[in-house]
């Protein structure tokens, strides 16, 4: 699972150089420069999640079941919230970052790089799968040699009762 996640950042932070680099090619084709920082600031800007707090008056504890809820419930809320609040503020300075790296960086091309990312992805995903089959054919090929050395030990048990016995006259 960590290898996915892994390789979904990946593709997702060559993409996003991918747009800078995209936004420094077509400055170079219109012949104009532009200020990337002052871009990206206006126009990537998180909207914060605001929410109501409510207040929960303790003096009049009609139910203190009810009560003890009504707090859980409300500080779960705030966690919540707040928890989104970075994830997205996070996203959306990682995105600014990105692009202003490939806006500054023509050099390296990553739209090639995002054009071959498919072939990377599906050779990645072979040697994945490979590796599980090694890891899963080891325990199945000792599973087999144990149960071929118990027919083999049965075959030797049934073979030696059946041997026929000499008369002693």
């Amino acid at each position: 699972m960590k290898f996915l996640t892994t390789l979904i950042f990946i593709v997702i932070a060559v993409a996003i150089f991918g747009v800078g680099q995209a936004l420094y090619e077509a400055d170079v084709a219109d012949n104009t420069t532009r200020d990337i920082y002052n871009l990206t600031e206006s126009i990537f800007q998180w909207n914060s999640s605001n929410f109501e707090t409510t207040k929960i008056n303790m003096t009049d504890v009609i139910n203190n079941t009810v009560t003890r809820q009504l707090l859980l419930n409300h500080r779960t809320k705030n966690i919540l919230y707040k928890g989104f609040d970075f994830f997205g503020y996070s996203v959306f300075e990682v995105s600014k970052w990105g692009v202003e790296f490939g806006y500054e960086h023509p050099e390296y091309n990553f739209l090639a790089a995002a054009k071959a990312m498919p072939k990377y992805i599906k050779i990645v995903i072979g040697l994945v799968v490979a590796f599980l089959l090694i890891k899963l054919i080891i325990p199945l090929f000792a599973v087999c040699y144990i149960i071929g050395g118990g027919i083999k030990t049965l075959y030797q048990k049934y073979k030696k009762k059946e041997k026929p016995k000499k008369n002693k006259l």
